[in-house]
């Protein structure tokens, strides 16, 4: 079972070397490493390039893009330019635990299993370190399709994926949509996503990830309103898959439900429908928690 690791940096000189030691210093080494730049400015590129060669790295393989092409879709191509039968995505700034590709390669060997997503340990500036998710009863467990399916859980380091799976939903990527939201959201779709309780990586937790860059996006009706047309057209994405595949008839009434709430969830948010916004309660499944249905109404009240 051939490995490729995917990597995809743009300007992260100051974390780089930690992540680029933990692939290098794995107990199993992946068959082919892809590196991605997407036009660092800050001598990112300059530093693989010296890196790769002073360790006499030869299954290492970096690339600059032409131009800034976005890390959704620097991933996306990257895990295409793979040829390992299993790929791992890879952040710039985190660690891997030595064992990352040995232990994951082993529960690959279930064919069943299209998405494998491990546990992880975050740290912070601060010091404190944190697991990821509670242990489940079994060390390999099934995620299963439900309410919150939209809702990814993981963070796209912690993935290992089934080339022959990206095949069959590569065509269905469109511009912007993360690897992790593809692959989760599709994972649970086709019943081939797969969690297990061992911590494999070290996620690093700090203001210049591009993770806490959009956690601090201003939340507004406006971009509540985008985020639901966005979420409308991933979904009616899903339902045009599952009528060329076969999908469960109750993994589509998922989708279907989260079409009508979003629908719902619209007309509250465009044109304050009060009747709307009560109606919501009885979906407050999809909310993932009842804190954000309060914030719709928060934007609604304060007019936000």
């Amino acid at each position: 079972m051939k490995t490729s690791v995917v990597l995809s940096t743009y300007n992260g000189i100051i974390y780089i070397k930690e992540q680029l030691d933990s692939i290098k210093n794995q107990s199993e080494q992946p068959d082919e490493v892809l590196i991605f730049d997407d036009c660092s400015s800050d001598g990112t590129f300059q530093f693989l390039e010296d890196y790769i060669k002073n360790n006499g790295l030869d299954t290492w393989k970096i690339t600059q893009n032409k131009k800034n092409k976005g890390w959704e879709l620097n991933f996306w191509d990257g895990i295409r330019e793979a040829s390992g039968d299993i790929v791992f995505t890879c952040d710039q700034d985190d660690i891997w635990m030595e064992n990352k590709i040995s232990v994951s390669k082993q529960y690959m060997k279930n064919s069943n299993i299209g998405v494998l997503v491990s546990n992880y340990k975050s740290f912070f500036e601060n010091g404190k370190v944190q697991l990821g998710h509670k242990f489940k009863q079994s060390d390999l467990f099934k995620i299963k399709m439900n309410s919150t399916f939209f809702d990814v859980d993981y963070p796209g380091c912690v993935y290992c994926i089934r080339k022959s799976f990206y095949m069959q939903i590569d065509s269905f990527w469109k511009k912007g949509y993360p690897h992790d939201a593809m692959l989760w959201r599709y994972g649970l779709l086709c019943d081939v996503l797969y969690g297990i309780n061992e911590p494999l990586i070290k996620w690093r937790k700090h203001r210049e990830s591009t993770f806490a860059k959009e956690s601090r996006i201003g939340k507004t009706r406006s971009k509540k309103l985008a985020w639901i047309k966005y979420a409308n057209k991933f979904a009616d994405e899903m339902i045009e898959y599952s009528e060329k595949n076969k999908i469960t008839v109750e993994n589509i009434e998922y989708i279907n439900r989260f079409k009508l709430w979003l629908s719902r969830r619209y007309r509250f948010l465009s044109d304050g429908d009060i009747l709307d916004g009560l109606k919501l309660l009885s979906d407050i499944s999809l909310y993932h928690g009842v804190k954000r249905y309060v914030g719709d109404w928060y934007l609604l009240l304060m007019n936000k």
